[in-house]
This record gives structure tokens, sequence and C-alpha cells, in this order.
């Protein structure tokens, strides 16, 4: 609520103050001036066109900015650079805002300026720290900088009225009151500022209203209006009128409320502020619905609708559909209300707000409730009940970080107070062995005790000044590096969510338009990109609470290296880079070792020999022993490490200040885990570097083995499924298709001695082979040059000959986007690199199994009631897609089963029975649990479950140890592998 009023309380300031220079008056004045008066008239045209034409608006500031740095004018540049950074991020381009501001307070350090400039940039800071809507330690930071630098009374009054503001955001209204009791105190003057008075009433009524104490509120919103009706600046008192009809509204008085509203919309049509008419209109239609005029209410809500939508204010959007959902099922017009709500609901599902999803699901289960769709009702209900719970639990949690803090200041206070006192004590002490001594030794004597005690006192209060100013200093570099992290994090946390945010509403903008693949990998890619940084701070996080134990087992090396360093293929090829890998010299050496820290560590070394190479550069990975080591080398031609930072990158949180490639990407994590997982096992890593030439990174791992040094067998109480190729009739024909000669030879070194491999380069390749073979299954790649893996199943599915050849795509390429795709075209399996031998070797000989099966059904013959026109592929694959729907759909029902689905079919129990093992060698029981495990498989590939027991729910399977199971013999891996 608060950050509402104060949102809208700048859009009121940025209007008035707009709304004292005209566009016609302003170009007058650029077209007869030059120099300094130029760039001060430009800036303000910047102003007033930066509501609707932002791009116009950043012209004119850069156009002012290039006049007065052309003259050397220090103020004025500084002042520019606020008010531009002021509206960059004030209409959503925070970190371009930073940009300017930070560029003002550089020339601040070096330039001797005015207080109030100083102080204008630090108020500018706070501002954007508080449109965040969370970082108020930061605003709390930047608006005591501004108290400390400003030399007026209204100055200092409103950097304690932001203070007390940010203060009632962290929960502590006490400590806000105070703030605003010392504003209070700046303001006695008769000349006071009356607008800055105004301000201070009207966030005095905000934290009233925060309390719910609504009298109270009144009084100090009247008391602003009245002030800033005597205040200079045209139409300021907007504010007040706006939540005085906000307040009127949740008091039940609708009648005022309106009132006041109706005045803040005159006040409005005098200006050119979008934002703040579409938030009128929202407002208006709050009172009016909750008055009992819905068909009005509903009017104005349509208003906001479109004033919002036009300014592509997203967030606000799904806000008035709430209320819109609400006005429709007064209404009875439950559809209409259904709707809206429901769209309220998954837009803030999809961008993690939380607080619509909690209101929406509310006018949910009341929609549902008064149209008696109990189930449905029940559902939203719940849903309702557990955010609740949530909030409240933050709520709690807020607080007692609150009392926290307060506990910590008062123990502060108490220890200074018991130092005061013993040190009195110690005087008085003091002063009292020396008047004793003064009657019983001469004054010789005296005086030398005298100097021994000084002394020794001197060196004893030296002593303790020393550690606690050590104590001070190692407090201080502890708080600067958690702030250094910190910043971190939020600087590259945010450019991926600012780029998956903006593909995604350029997306919704125009959904039919060329181009969505190309945003939607730009966004599926930003997303990935979070995903690793969150992980890596998870995996450095347990490291620091000494969480880490590592599960070492006899492992070989080569097959494990190969996995993981092929498995960049398609990273490498898409950035034109050359690989030299040559691991020969590791063929047949078994060690001890956690095989996933260390996939971890070649992972780092090898993705940051990509990411800070040149396009055309080349990365050469090589493994060798030594009589006690084994030697991984990664050397890249990229763009190389300062040497003054060579001895810190390995530090945990480091980041290069002299490189501004380097500073651009992660956060200071990954190097630092290459470090600690290599040390962990015992071995020790290491670097050299040229800037501009590339990088060398060796890491060694002691050569140590337990047991007989061979790899150690699975846990006898968790046998693997075991898996027989002997049953087959004959020795089954695998065509792989793959470009890659080291990968070819990796497949047939794991399935050659249970099948027959036939190795072809390329799609087309493989098309021409199987003009005169017919293999049993086919494995494919999907990035291969002439004709890609796509294509060639494109080309399979269309042929009547090679359709119900089953077909496995082994590829990098793991989003959601291509996985769908190779699903459309009629992939029977999906395997993603870096894989697991034994995996593919059960999903392999389960595919065969169900192949063998689906032709023992073909030559059966049908029971007359099992009897179907004959179906073309594209009615087989419409089949298939309407099952993998419905199950899809239905996935949570545990009971689900071929009844279901032949009724949603229309198709009798026989027919489906039939038509399912005919197209797949499964029974539709099989199909309905095989398409259930592949859902279960893609939430542990996005990390979307955290538990076996809510996986196995959340696909319908009642017994988790029986799921568990089920998963192990259809993938070859547990479910506790993923998480």
């Amino acid at each position: 609520m608060k950050a509402f009023f104060l949102s809208l309380l700048f859009f009121i300031l940025t209007g008035s103050v707009i709304a004292q220079s005209k566009p016609d008056s302003l170009k007058a004045v650029i077209a007869r001036t030059q120099g300094i008066e130029k760039a001060t008239a430009l800036m303000n045209l910047a102003k007033y066109y930066f509501a609707s034409r932002i791009d116009t608006a950043k012209q004119l500031y850069e156009e002012a900015l290039t006049i007065s740095r052309g003259l050397k004018n220090d103020t004025t540049t500084v002042k520019i650079l606020c008010s531009y950074g002021h509206r960059l991020a004030a209409y959503g381009e925070i970190d371009l805002g930073k940009k300017q501001l930070s560029t003002a307070l550089e020339m601040a350090s070096h330039t001797v300026l005015p207080p109030k400039f100083v102080g204008e940039i630090y108020m500018q800071l706070y501002n954007v720290q508080y449109w965040q809507l969370s970082n108020y330690d930061s605003c709390i930071y930047y608006i005591q900088k501004y108290i400390d630098v400003v030399d007026d009374s209204t100055s200092w009054a409103n950097g304690y009225i932001e203070l007390g503001v940010s203060y009632s955001e962290q929960g502590n209204n006490a400590k806000a009151l105070e703030h605003y009791t010392t504003a209070d105190s700046y303001l006695q003057s008769p000349n006071a500022d009356m607008w800055t008075v105004a301000h201070l009433n009207n966030v005095m009524g905000m934290l009233y209203s925060d309390e719910h104490e609504y009298k109270q509120a009144e009084g100090h919103f009247l008391k602003a209006l009245e002030y800033s009706k005597q205040s200079t600046y045209p139409g300021a008192e907007l504010p007040e009128l706006n939540n005085l009809g906000v307040l009127y509204d949740w008091m039940g008085e609708y009648e005022k409320s309106l009132q006041y509203l109706e005045m803040a919309r005159k006040v409005l049509n005098t200006r050119d502020d979008p934002w703040s008419v579409a938030n009128n209109s929202l407002n208006t239609g709050d009172a009016l619905t909750h008055s009992g005029n819905h068909a009005a209410g509903i009017e104005k809500y349509m208003d906001a609708l479109a004033g919002f939508s036009k300014i592509k204010e997203d967030y606000k959007v799904a806000a008035v559909r709430v209320q819109l959902a609400g006005a429709y099922r007064l209404t009875k017009r439950y559809r209409d209300a259904e709707r809206e709500a429901l769209l309220a609901f998954e837009w803030d599902k999809k961008n993690g707000y939380g607080d619509l999803v909690k209101t929406s699901s509310q006018e949910l289960y009341k929609i549902y409730g008064e149209t008696r769709q109990f189930e449905k009702a029940y559902r939203y209900q719940s849903r309702y009940l557990e955010i609740i719970d949530s909030l409240n639990s933050i709520d709690r949690k807020k607080k007692i970080g609150v009392m926290e803090k307060n506990f910590e200041i008062a123990k502060q206070e108490r220890v200074r107070e018991r130092l005061e006192r013993e040190n009195e004590l110690h005087l008085a002490k003091a002063e009292t062995d020396r008047i004793t001594r003064t009657g019983l030794i001469t004054a010789t004597v005296f005086l030398a005790i005298a100097a021994a005690v000084s002394l020794i006192s001197y060196r004893r209060i030296k002593s303790q000044k020393q550690k606690i100013e050590e104590q001070a200093q190692q407090l201080q570099e502890a708080s600067k590096a958690k702030s250094r992290f910190f910043a971190n994090v939020s600087h590259e946390l945010r450019t991926p969510l600012t780029i998956l945010n903006g593909m995604l509403e350029l997306m919704q903008e125009n959904p039919t338009q060329n181009g969505s693949s190309e945003k939607m990998a730009i966004a599926l890619g930003n997303s990935r990109r979070l995903q690793g940084m969150i992980n890596e701070v998870l995996d450095l996080s347990r490291l620091e609470g000494g969480k880490w134990e590592l599960s070492k087992k006899p492992k070989e090396i080569q097959p494990l290296l190969n996995r993981i360093v092929l498995a960049f293929e398609s990273l490498i090829v898409k950035k034109n880079l050359k690989l030299e890998y040559e691991a020969s010299a590791l063929n047949g050496l078994v060690i001890d070792i956690d095989e996933d820290k260390f996939e971890k560590v070649v992972n780092n070394l090898v993705y940051n020999a990509i990411k800070f190479n040149h396009e055309g550069g080349s990365i050469k990975v090589t493994g060798s022993r030594t009589d006690r080591m084994m030697v991984l080398q990664v050397t890249d031609t990229g763009t190389g490490i300062p040497e003054s930072d060579l001895p810190h990158i390995f530090d945990r949180f480091y980041q290069s200040a002299s490189t501004d490639q380097l500073n651009s990407h992660g956060i200071g994590i990954g190097l630092a885990l290459v470090r600690e997982f290599t040390e962990l096992h015992g071995g020790d890593v290491n670097v050299t570097s040229r800037v501009n030439e590339g990088s060398s990174f060796t890491v060694q791992f002691p050569i140590r083995t337990s047991g007989n040094g061979h790899p150690e067998p699975a846990d006898e109480d968790a046998p693997e499924p075991e898996v027989s190729f002997e049953k087959f009739s004959r020795k089954p024909l695998v065509l792989v298709v793959e470009d890659n000669d080291e990968m070819r030879f990796y497949l047939k070194e794991i399935l050659g001695e249970y099948a027959d491999i036939a190795e072809t380069r390329h799609g087309r390749e493989g098309l021409k082979w199987l003009k005169s073979n017919m293999p049993d299954l086919i494995i494919s790649d999907v990035m291969m040059p002439e004709m890609d893996g796509y294509e060639f199943l494109s080309q399979l599915k269309k042929n009547d000959t090679y359709r119900g050849i089953p077909v496995v795509m082994l590829t990098a390429r793991a989003s959601e986007e291509d996985l769908l795709h190779g699903l459309s075209l009629g992939v029977d399996d999906y395997i993603i690199k870096p894989f697991n031998a034994k995996e593919l070797k059960i999903r392999i000989h389960n595919l065969l199994t169900n192949q063998e099966i689906r032709k023992e059904w073909i030559k059966k013959p049908a029971e007359p009631e099992e009897i179907l026109p004959p179906a073309s592929p594209t009615e087989d694959q419409l089949f298939l897609q309407k099952v993998q729907t419905y199950v899809e759909t239905h996935a949570e029902n545990s009971s689900l089963g071929i009844g279901d689905l032949a009724d949603h079919l229309a198709m009798s129990e026989r027919q489906v029975y039939r038509r399912a093992a005919t197209l797949t060698g499964m029974t539709p029981g099989q199909l309905i649990k095989d398409i259930k495990l592949k859902i279960a498989y893609r939430l542990l590939l996005e990390r979307k479950v955290s538990k076996v027991a809510e996986l196995a729910k959340r696909v319908g399977f009642e017994n988790s140890s029986y799921f568990s199971k089920q998963f192990l013999e259809r993938y070859g891996k547990r479910p506790t592998d993923f998480l």
C-alpha cells in the first residue's frame, strides 16, 4: 500500500514540475539560444516528453549533456544527469538510470559542487533503490548520505521524512515515527516550505493507514491537502486528493470517495500523465463497485485496463483484471469474471509477484462457489489459505527481524553504558588509592607508583583500543565484502531477468510476429543462466556451512571426461570455435572421485574457456598423468586475465575491476567452486594467463583408489534394473547418425556388445543408407551438417516404410522448446548430453522391446470390435497427440485408466487397446504410465520439484517407492539422481 502511494506521488511531482513549462515555449527558447540556456531548455523539454515519447526524451537529454560537457559546466552537467537518471529509473530503465546517477556521483567526487547538487544525486539514488520495492537498507544508506551533505532545514526535513518512509517499509513504524518527528522539528519556522509540510503529513497519513487507524490518517491527509494548496507547485494537491479518495473508499464513505477522486481527475486533465489517469479510473471503479453501482464500476475498470495496457504497465493490467472479475461476479457475469480472474492468476503465477495470485485465488473460489463448482472452489480456496499462511509467516519473520535489530542496538547501548560505569569506578578507585598513599608513603615513592600505574593503565587502554579498532575494521571489511557480493548478485540477476521479461513482453505484444522463436531462445537461455547462478550460490553456501561431504567411488576417468567435454559440442560449434581434445593418456585409469563435483570442476573450466573466447578461437583440453596425479589442462585463446587479478581469481565473490568483459559475467563463484572441490579431493589448481592471448587452467587430482581399483558396483539394497539383449530373436541393428567421430566411437563402445552398429555422418547420408537397409532402431544427433536431426526425423515420419522405426534423439540441446519440437515430430525418446551409458542402454532396450511387441500385435488378427478403418500417418499422430494431451492434463489422477481414455477418444476400450499397441507396442495402461514418467523426467530436468514424494504425487503415483522403481526401470536413473 505504501509503495502504491509513493509511486503515485512521484508521478504527481513529475507532472507538477513539467506543467510549469510548455513544449512550444521551450522549443522557441531552444531555437533562439545557445550554451547553458539551451541545454537547460532541452532538459526541461525532455522532462515533458518522457511520459509519452521516451525515445525523443532520451535524444533531448543526450543533446543537453553534449552541450554542457562541451562547455565544461560541471554544475549543469550534474543537474542534467540527475534529471535523466531520475526519469529513466522511474519509467522502468533502472540500470540505465543508475548509470547516469553514478556518473554524476563520480563527477561530484572530483569537483567542488554546492551541497544542494551533491544532495540531489544521493536523493535520486535513494529514489532508484525505493522504486525496486525491496532494497530498503540501501535506501537508508543513501538518504543518510543526503542528510549529511545538505545544509538547509528544508532539505534536512525532506531527508528525515524519506528516512522514516524507509523504516516504515521495513515494518518499523516506531522508528519511522521518530524520524517524522525530527523532520517536523525542522519545519517549525513560519517560512517553512509548504510542500514539504504537506509531504510530511501525507506520509504520516500513509503510516496510520497502514496501521488501519483511518481517522488519524484522514486528519493528516486533510492537513496535507490544506498545505499543498498553499505551495507554489501547480496541482501539488493531487496526491492528497487521490489518497483521500482511496481512504474514504476503505472507510465505506463512497460519496466522499467519489467526490475527491473526481477532484483529482480534474487536476489530471491539465497534465500529460497517462499512468495517474489510468490509476484514477481504477480507484473510481473500486468506489463505484463498492457502492453498488457495478455497471459504472465496470466501465471505469475498462478505462483503466485500456490506459495501463497502452503504457505497457503489465502488473497494473493484471491488478485491474482482479477488480474487474469481482465486479462481473457481483453482476452474475460468471464467465467474464472467471476469464479475468484466471488471466490475472496466470500472469502473476508466471511473473512471481504473489499478491495477485492471492487475490485472484480468493476471487476464483467465490466465483466457483456461487456457480456450485465446489471442487474448483475448494482448490482455489486452499491455495488462497496457503498464501495467507505464508504471508503471515513472512510478516512474523519481518517483525522478528525488526525486534532483533532493536535488540542489537539496545545491547550495544548497554555495553557502552557498562564501560562508562566501569571507567567511572576505576577513576574513583584510583583517586581513593592516591589519597590513601599520600598519608602512608613519601612524595617520591608516590610519584614513582603513580607513574607506573599510569603507564600500565595507558598500555592497557591502548591495547583495548587497538583490539576494538581491529574488530571494527574486520566487521567493516566483512560488511563491504557482503555488500559487494549482493551488489554483484543483484546486478547479474537483473540482466538476464531484464532480457527474459523483455523477450516475453515482445512475444506477448506480437504473438504471431516472425522471430518469436529467436526471442524464445533468448528468454530460455537467460532463464537457464539464472538457474546456473542460483545453483552456484547454493553450492557455495553449502561449502561455507561445512555441509559438503565427498561421495567418492572408483571411477574410470576417460569415459567420464569424454562425456563432459563432448557435451559442449553444440555450444562450441555455435561460437565458431575449434576444439582440440586429447585424453588417451588416461585410458584405463580408475581413481576415487566424487563424480558430481568433478563434473562441476570440468564444466566451469570448459565453459569459461568458451565464454571468454573470441569467435574463431580455439580451446585445447588435455588429460595426462604422473606417478601420483591425474592432470587436466584447459587452454583457450580468449581475452586473458590481467596480471594483477591472477592471485585473486579463485577467491569467493572476486570480480576483476580492470576488465569490463570479466566484470560483465558471473558473480565470482564458479572458479571458487573449482578450487574448493579440487582441494576437497586433495588436489590443486593453478592458472597462467596473458591479456588478449588467452588462459591456461591446470587441475590435479590424486591417483588413489579403494578396494581392488575397479569401479564400485551399485548398492545391493537398490539394485539396478537388469537389461538383457539376449531375449531378442537376433542381434538388433542400430543406425547411428552423428557427425562427431569421437561420439560415434563412444556409442559403438557402449552398444557394440549388444547390437550391430551402422554409422552415418548426417541425415542425408542416413536416408541414403536406409534405401538398402532396415534397422531396428535409429540414434540421431540434432545439430549436423547438410541435414540436421529434425529434418531427418521429419523425412522418416513421412515415409510409410520408415515411420515405425523407433528414433532416439541424442543431443546437447536441452531446452524445453527443443524437446517439445522433437516430440511433435514423433521422436520416441529424447536423451540429453551429457548422458549416462547405462541409462542409454536401458532406454534403447525398452524401445526395442516395445518394437517387438508392436510387430507381434500387427501380425495378430483383430477381433471384430477392435477393427478400425485404416489410419493415415497424420491420424496416427493425432491419436497419440490426443492421448498425450489428455494424460498430461490429468497427470495427477492416480486412477486414470483405459476407460477414461476410451471415453475421451470416443472409442471402445478394445479399439484403444489395439491402436495403442500397434503404434507404440504398449498397452494403454503402459502408455499412460510412460507419458507420466516423461512428465516426471521433464519436471526433474527443469528443477520444478525438490522432493520425490512431491514429484510422485504430481504425476499420479500414490506410492513414491513404486514410482522410483518404475522411473529407474524406464530411464536408468533414480529420481534422486536429479535432485
